[in-house]
């Protein structure tokens, strides 16, 4: 059942009891608890993702089939528990004081402003021949405009002042920039700094003199914390199980699943100094080189090639001139051998038969290397598969790694790169539920141990 596991908390944000009914829960919508899975939500959690609900807008059932659609998270996996073991996720925040209202290191306003620089002046009015029938847009009120603006991307609109003279006076609304930060929209992972900033500064008077536009330029490229990325990736997954939701209430195509940080086209926004690239997968991948080189504490992914059964090829990054070319599995790695990664690098191309996405080794300054995945069903956990699928500085895979990693087809493969290696990896395309994936045995394997540490009621029965 998708609800929280909550004590004490508001009546909107905890499990029902047997006795009541969906009226009386208030949420309406709810499956039979008895006959699913259960996920536990904490109190901060559950509430951050109503957040992403407007009025009438959540339906559990719905909720529960987009939470199924989601990737496990890294390192944190009920394929993972021991009836021994810890619940809990480790991160290298584990012992910093940096998490404050589930929150991870919020940035001030002022930070995220202080490069912002004063709009070009205005260019002098023009008076166009007129061109009647050619530009419908053009015959619209502003307000018909702003209405239509606000539901695409900023992006969009900023392009569409090429097609039609309608939509210029959009770069001076008001209205237009404002909406980029509802907590559904592009900014909207700002919503608890401006919350912060408003009431430092007196609430309404600092929201009237607030330049959104200028706002919106300065975080085009942020200059921000580790802590704060992830806290974006956090908005865009919950945004993204609120549209899939929705999506699946109204019988909707629902978004594309995602893997790693697949979601960046959620808030179009980058740290200063890296770019972002795109490969789609038209056409099945028969092979993929792999560029990697060392030349600080660990190696670097510095590019990815794809190619193609057609004949054509996509690049990710780059690899660098020299580097040492390797064709085929990476079995070319001995214990004793000195580090093939140093200056120049090596160029490692390995061939597949079906591409289903990357478990990606990375820490907080790059992809330290990948392991290229053939599919759910391979023996993802075996040194073999290591030794043939992955290149770079990688960790041995636990088992649970295809769930969190692949999908059934890959679609588009976005990387985020500075000017030296690539930081981020992440993939889109269509992925299977989660419960297609665990067996029976292991469900009720974990049910068990969570009625034992009393996680969940002892009365519930798992099918």
């Amino acid at each position: 059942m998708a609800a929280p596991w909550s004590l004490g908390g508001p009546t909107e944000g905890r499990i029902p009891k047997d006795t009541e009914t969906d009226d009386s829960w208030g949420l309406g919508d709810v499956p039979a608890h008895r006959q699913t899975d259960v996920y536990l939500i904490h109190d901060v959690c559950w509430h951050r993702l109503l957040g992403h609900f407007g009025p009438n807008e959540l339906h559990l059932g719905s909720l529960f089939e987009a939470l199924e659609l989601l990737p496990y998270t890294p390192g944190y996996s009920h394929r993972t528990w021991r009836p021994e073991s810890l619940l809990f996720l480790r991160t290298s925040f584990e012992h910093q004081d940096i998490r404050h209202d589930g929150r991870f290191g919020l940035p001030v306003l002022e930070e995220l402003m202080r490069l912002g620089r004063d709009p070009p002046p205005a260019a002098p009015s023009t008076h166009p021949r007129r061109r009647p029938g050619r530009d419908c847009f053009q015959r619209l009120p502003l307000e018909i405009i702003e209405a239509i603006a606000i539901l695409l991307p900023a992006r969009d609109v900023l392009h569409l002042r090429c097609a039609s003279r309608g939509f210029v006076a959009i770069f001076f609304s008001r209205a237009f920039w404002k909406s980029r930060f509802e907590i559904n929209s592009e900014r909207g992972f700002l919503l608890p700094v401006l919350r912060n900033y408003f009431e430092r500064r007196g609430g309404r008077q600092a929201e009237r003199e607030m330049d959104w536009r200028l706002l919106y330029h300065c975080t085009c490229k942020l200059s921000c914390s580790w802590g704060f990325r992830l806290e974006i990736g956090t908005w865009a997954v919950l945004r993204w199980i609120r549209d899939t939701a929705m999506a699946l209430h109204a019988g909707r195509p629902r978004p594309l699943d995602f893997r790693g940080m697949g979601l960046y086209h959620y808030d179009n926004s980058l740290e200063r100094g890296t770019y972002r690239e795109v490969v789609d997968i038209h056409a099945p991948v028969c092979q993929i080189a792999v560029s990697v080189m060392h030349e600080t504490a660990r190696p670097s992914v510095t590019g990815l090639e794809f190619f193609f059964e057609d004949g054509s090829r996509a690049k990710l990054g780059y690899s660098c001139r020299g580097a040492r070319e390797i064709h085929g599995e990476t079995r070319w790695k001995h214990e004793d051998m000195p580090n093939p990664y140093f200056y120049p690098g090596v160029r490692v191309t390995i061939d597949i038969e079906n591409f289903h996405g990357f478990s990606v080794g990375r820490d907080e300054a790059s992809v330290c290397g990948v392991l290229i995945l053939p599919g759910m069903g391979y023996g993802v956990g075996s040194f073999d598969t290591l030794e043939r699928f992955a290149v770079g500085d990688y960790i041995q895979p636990r088992p649970y790694h295809p769930c969190y990693s692949s999908l059934d087809e890959v679609y588009q493969v976005t990387a985020v790169s500075d000017s030296h290696k690539i930081i981020d990896l992440g993939v889109l395309g269509r992925g299977r539920r989660r419960l297609s994936q665990i067996s029976e045995e292991r469900w009720q394997e974990v049910a068990e141990w969570l009625k034992r540490v009393e996680q969940i009621p002892a009365h519930w029965n798992l099918r």
